[in-house]
Formats: structure tokens, sequence, C-alpha cells
């Protein structure tokens, strides 16, 4: 558990995840939704009770103000990166580097070489200033039949 002035970040443990989920779901189906379908909010949540994934909550005066979920990737060259994969919720500026502060040695501990975010160009408003690079813009085309 860490926490910053009043905000709070929090692992939920495996056996709460159904008290949870409902409440972080508002959250995290506007990131959901911008994998247009290769995920749905029962993959992430499958993820999560299979312990691939771990779902966190933001919460200020008991308040539930954003969940995130994450996950470690094992590359096969060695390397382990550690995603922040679907953020959700308000006020980003105050709890932004509470959680990379709290993942950053779990991370570490977990052998992991560097963090990855996915999300929207906006974002590198925020990950920008925090030391986060652009590596690169994924493009998609639909394929004809496909």
């Amino acid at each position: 558990m860490s926490s910053s002035d009043e905000y709070q970040f929090l692992p939920v443990p495996v056996e709460l995840i159904d008290s949870f989920w409902d409440a972080a779901l508002k959250f995290l189906q506007p990131a959901i939704a911008t994998a247009e379908g290769k995920v749905d909010a029962y993959d992430i949540y499958s993820d999560c009770q299979q312990r691939i994934s771990v779902l966190w909550l933001v919460v200020k005066d008991e308040n539930l103000v954003a969940a995130v979920t994450t996950r470690i990737i094992n590359y096969p060259q060695a390397r382990k990166g550690y995603a922040i994969e679907y953020v959700g919720g308000r006020d980003m500026k105050n709890w932004i580097d509470l959680v990379l502060e709290t993942l950053k040695p779990i991370a570490k501990q977990n052998g992991c070489t560097h963090f990855e975010a996915y999300g929207r160009s906006g974002w590198k408003r925020w990950l920008g200033k925090r030391n986060f690079e652009p590596k690169f813009i994924h493009f998609e085309m639909e394929l004809e039949d496909g």
C-alpha cells in the first residue's frame, strides 16, 4: 500500500477482485474501448483472476478515483517489461507520481528492465514529464474480408 497526501494506490488481492471489479470497470472501460475489440472487459477480468495482470485502485478519502491494470511481459531475449496497461480515472496529475513510485520497486523486484505504458497521444503530457519517451506509434489498417 502506498499513499501520497490523501491518495492511496492499492493492489486488489485476487480473492477480492469480484468485490471491486464493477467499480473499477467504470474507470477502465474507456481505456479498454481503445483496444477496438481485441480484448474486452472479461479478458482483463480473467487475466486479473489468473494473476496474469494485477488490478490496482487509486482511492481518495475512501472514494475510488481511478483503476489501473499492470502485467509483466517476458520478452524472448531475456528482457522483462512492467506494463501499465489500462488506466482510467480522474485527477491523474494528483496521483500519477504515486503510481509510478509504487510500481518502480515492484518492477525491479520482478527483474523488469523498463516500464511500458499504452495510451493515447495526450498521455505524453503526463508521462513525458516523468522520463517516459514515446518509442513508436501504433498504426493499423483493416484488411478487406479479414
